[in-house]
């Protein structure tokens, strides 16, 4: 190019050191991808974590040449495994933000967005057209097949002393635990509307016929609390234990530092001590990698029930009374 210039006597500007310097640039990212794609190889083909996913694609007929081939590999659970091995090489988040490696995380407007993609369209419709006019939200769940939790009733409030429809109708579901949540935490459905509350029940996957039934009475005890049916289910044996907390399952939550498996003995609703083991994480080989225990006196709300981890796994999330 530059001895076609010289014939044509046209001056070629210099734009090495620029090159250079978008090309070294250019490089780390393509370095930040090939790094990403190991670690999600590893994760598939040497994590505890990733043995089922392998059974599953050798039933598809995808054998181990084909996963080495193409490279294949799986995302752990968690929101942070892969930022942190990538910044253990050396990538900035500057880096990572420019390989559509990781997003800044906005927990901003859960209202939605009548202007952005399908997911906060359908947020913003369901704010405007169902939940900004209703007087109460009871937002019902299960554990999930991730964590076992006990049978609880959540809503936000400040102080225990503060009262409100949400933490009437919480109480008159009849759970066994009554979580309540300092602050408008963003990320929860209770965030969005005055009035709302949420219920948990054990048992994700299959759900018990007790469950349902739990739920259907605590429902039917909140609409007659409400004056929306006439006749009352009776009022809970017992009352609920109080307790308060976080409770966000993507951040308030104990996580693990190592690879491995995750044992426990604990189930949602135990009771533990400070200094009490909550569980371990332990190598394919049976060595003890980690021990975690209880930073104070608590409850159990929410613990892992599949063993295989990853580091920063989520595992135990602790909830203390609420006196």
């Amino acid at each position: 190019l530059t001895q076609l210039a010289d014939r044509a006597g046209v001056t070629l500007p210099d734009v090495r050191r620029q090159d250079e310097a978008e090309q070294r640039e250019t490089d780390a990212l393509y370095t930040a991808l090939q790094n990403a794609a190991d670690y999600f190889n590893r994760i598939l083909t040497y994590s505890p974590a990733g043995a089922a996913a392998l059974r599953y694609l050798t039933e598809r007929g995808i054998n181990e040449e084909s996963v080495k081939d193409f490279h294949l590999g799986m995302a752990p659970s968690g929101w942070e495994g892969l930022k942190h091995h990538l910044s253990d090489l050396g990538h900035s988040e500057e880096q990572l933000l420019a390989a559509g490696l990781i997003i800044p995380r906005d927990d901003s407007n859960k209202a939605g967005d009548s202007g952005g993609g399908p997911t906060a369209q359908i947020a913003h419709h369901l704010f405007t057209e169902v939940l900004s006019g209703a007087d109460l939200l009871i937002d019902l769940h299960t554990s999930g097949q991730d964590y076992d939790m006990p049978f609880l009733a959540g809503y936000q409030a400040d102080t225990i002393t503060a009262d409100s429809l949400a933490k009437q109708a919480a109480s008159a579901i009849g759970a066994e635990f009554l979580w309540r949540h300092p602050g408008r935490t963003e990320g929860r459905s209770v965030s969005v509307v005055d009035q709302a509350i949420y219920v948990e029940c054990p048992g994700g996957g299959p759900v018990s016929a007790a469950s349902v039934d739990a739920y259907v009475t605590g429902v039917r005890r909140v609409l007659a609390m409400m004056d929306m049916i006439a006749e009352a289910p009776p009022e809970p044996a017992t009352a609920p234990i109080g307790v308060t907390g976080g409770g966000d399952l993507d951040r308030d939550m104990i996580s693990v530092r190592h690879e491995g498996q995750f044992l426990t003995d604990l189930a949602g609703g135990a009771k533990v001590e400070a200094g009490q083991l909550l569980g371990t994480v332990v190598a394919t080989g049976g060595q003890l990698l980690e021990e975690i225990r209880a930073p104070g006196d608590a409850w159990v709300m929410a613990i892992k029930r599949r063993p295989p981890v990853v580091r920063d796994d989520l595992v135990v999330c602790l909830a203390t009374a609420d006196d």
